[in-house]
């Protein structure tokens, strides 16, 4: 059965018998293939013909970019490093694309600034701009950067020093229940630390805090991320035992503190450019490194997180090329992590991959190129507005400044026709109650007057995160009425 218009008569209880293509369970939602049959909702799997146009930010004189997404003014910021100057643009996404306006001088250091990180913090309500400032012993500096009301401009505070002189890669996030960011640094000797920053009309600083005395590898602009559900920033580092996580927590007076470190999450003895990004509905983190001890692969594995002790997952290669630099962005809609990264084995390009997790497991795509230039400081955004994800990037082959988007795929939940009344075994015949029916059968333990929604693997529950469906209400805990939404 292809056509499907005569699946929906006006009425209620409308059942129809499906062979199924897969084994399916009693109270799951399904979709019908192009062959008649019935299966599970499907993990996309492809990014190809999803994504955009590259297009510049700024043609000439780019040295180094960082861009984030003030979602309050729904405005992208891009800060590119010309000479010794940083210059802000200010962009607007719409589909595929990103409009710039013209580039304003945001902030002059004096000397040519390096490991430059841009990233919005919600609750501070600012972007903070970090990074090797040359002109003054290397040391650590910020920058606040407030974007108008109308996002048509912004203002920038005077510059915060740290005077500790560090290297050129940085990793910043904020701890939103204090509304205070935390930067991550390496040191002049290698180590990994972290700061927190004290709110204010201009960036001071508290006490900063060693991860560990161990000489370790750079990190990614995402090596820190926020664990929503525990509430805690998490750290990453590699040094020469191996891949490593902990727990860090900041006060509102920028006390910073850590939780117990990880035993070596990964033995490899090789690794850097490490990031996280976190998937709200699986409750798990993805790692993804640089595998210097194997060919510097694109590698990534799910961080599980049970009260500050951690847990990997089997690594997976997800770029069977040199990947020097990774960003990953979770795309709230589809449930799928995209990973934007620099492969520079063979044709120098900018790629793109997604991945999924499911439980300890992760399953990734087969790489899309974005575009074929080399390209450094990658920074991909999920725009929960566009549903798109924005990838902004310098490529020192001709000092530009470039973005590109994508559409991040997913799994195909939206695409359900109804609800399966039992259990039905792979190329078995059963019944589906279809959408605008009364689902009587293969449910239990419902909440009368609940909204019911269908999840990624076929499940039905109260859950309404993305990329779930509403599937209707239940009348009683054994029915729900499939309330049909064209």
């Amino acid at each position: 059965m292809t056509n499907l218009s005569d699946l929906f008569p006006a009425g209620a209880g409308k059942q129809v018998s499906f062979v199924a293509a897969e084994t399916i369970g009693a109270g799951k939602i399904v979709q019908v293939k192009t062959d008649g049959q019935i299966e599970l909702p499907q993990d996309t799997g492809d990014l190809t013909g999803q994504t955009g146009t590259a297009g510049y930010i700024e043609a000439n004189q780019a040295d180094d970019l960082a861009m984030d997404y003030d979602p309050v003014e729904d405005k992208y910021l891009a800060c590119v490093v010309n000479g010794t100057a940083i210059e802000g643009y200010i962009g607007t996404a719409s589909g595929l694309s990103i409009s710039w306006l013209g580039k304003g001088q945001i902030v002059i250091p004096g000397g040519p600034p390096q490991g430059m990180v841009c990233r919005y913090m919600p609750a501070f309500a600012k972007f903070v701009l970090a990074f090797r400032d040359q002109a003054v012993s290397n040391y650590l500096t910020c920058y606040y950067i407030t974007m108008a009301s109308g996002g048509g401009s912004v203002s920038v505070s005077s510059k915060g020093t740290l005077s500790v002189a560090v290297s050129s890669d940085f990793s910043a996030v904020e701890h939103p229940s204090v509304g205070i960011p935390v930067v991550q640094y390496i040191n002049s000797s290698g180590y990994p630390y972290v700061v927190g920053l004290i709110a204010g009309s201009t960036p001071t600083y508290g006490s900063p805090l060693a991860l560990t005395s161990s000489v370790a590898g750079y990190f990614g602009r995402y090596g820190l991320g926020y664990d929503p559900d525990r509430a805690k920033l998490i750290a990453t580092y590699a040094i020469s035992t191996g891949l490593y996580a902990v727990e860090v927590d900041v006060d509102s007076s920028s006390v910073v503190t850590k939780g117990t470190t990880s035993g070596a999450l990964k033995t490899t003895a090789n690794a850097d450019e490490c990031n996280l990004a976190y998937d709200t509905v699986n409750d798990k983190m993805l790692y993804a490194f640089k595998d210097d001890a194997n060919s510097s692969y694109g590698t990534c594995f799910v961080l599980s997180n049970s009260s500050g002790t951690f847990s990997a997952g089997t690594s997976v290669v997800f770029n069977s090329g040199a990947t020097p630099v990774i960003s990953p962005t979770y795309a709230t809609s589809t449930g799928v992590i995209i990973l934007a990264f620099s492969d520079t084995t063979g044709d120098d390009e900018i790629e793109g991959t997604g991945v999924i997790i499911s439980g300890t497991t992760v399953t990734s795509w087969t790489p899309v190129t974005l575009d074929a230039i080399a390209g450094n400081s990658i920074n991909a955004i999920y725009d929960p507005d566009t549903t798109k994800v924005y990838v902004a990037y310098s490529c020192p082959a001709d000092t530009s400044a470039r973005d590109t988007a994508l559409t991040p795929g997913g799994y195909s939940v939206a695409d359900y026709i109804g609800v399966s009344e039992a259990s039905i075994s792979s190329a078995a015949s059963g019944n589906v109650t279809l959408k605008g029916g009364i689902l009587t059968s293969g449910v239990s333990g419902l909440t009368a007057g609940v909204d019911y929604y269908g999840q990624s693997d076929g499940s039905i529950s109260a859950v309404s995160t993305a990329p779930a469906v509403k599937i209707g209400k239940a009348m009683s805990a054994t029915s729900i009425n499939l309330e049909y939404q064209s």
